[in-house]
């Protein structure tokens, strides 16, 4: 259980981890469950949220903030390796002659130095943006002014006690 930040909403966190698909399908399904949910109902104010997540959006996602959810992996790897490949050979060709005298096992150390922040602050930011239609299908922007736009977001998933928020 996460308590409330001393100036943040009184939301208390309950986080719980499954090991399989399975185990948490029988979970949510169970009478015990459903014995505690309404139990902690008579003692909320306002109904009980509940959000299911999966991957590192649960441990990366502030309690009642939107939750987008990650394209599928493979999509993911598509655009890393379009990414990737061309920036890797860039790298390689502009750090061949620094690399020369160096013994062999500190050349990758150094190419990774030099490709990771590469890969991850300039080309996956605009390889993401520039493949938003691969990546999330049917998720058109948010109009400003729109409850979208401010904080609704495709793919969230949040419930409220068996119905949708």
């Amino acid at each position: 259980m996460l308590r409330p930040q001393p100036q943040g909403p009184a939301t208390y966190t309950i986080v719980a981890h499954f090991a399989t698909r399975q185990d948490m399908d029988a979970w949510l399904s169970s009478d015990v469950r459903a014995r505690l949910v309404a139990e902690a109902d008579l003692h909320s104010a306002g109904g009980l949220r509940t959000r299911y997540l999966s991957g590192l959006e649960g441990w990366l996602a502030a309690p009642g903030s939107p939750v987008v959810l990650p394209p599928a992996r493979w999509k993911i790897v598509v655009i890393s390796v379009a990414g990737i490949v061309p920036l890797l050979e860039v790298v390689n060709y502009l750090l061949a002659p620094h690399l020369e005298g160096m013994q062999a096992w500190s050349r990758p150390l150094m190419s990774a130095a030099v490709l990771i922040p590469l890969m991850q602050y300039a080309v996956m930011p605009v390889l993401t943006r520039a493949a938003r239609g691969f990546l999330y299908p049917g998720r058109l922007p948010a109009a400003p002014g729109t409850a979208r736009a401010a904080g609704q977001r495709d793919g969230l998933r949040d419930h409220v006690l068996g119905r949708r928020a």
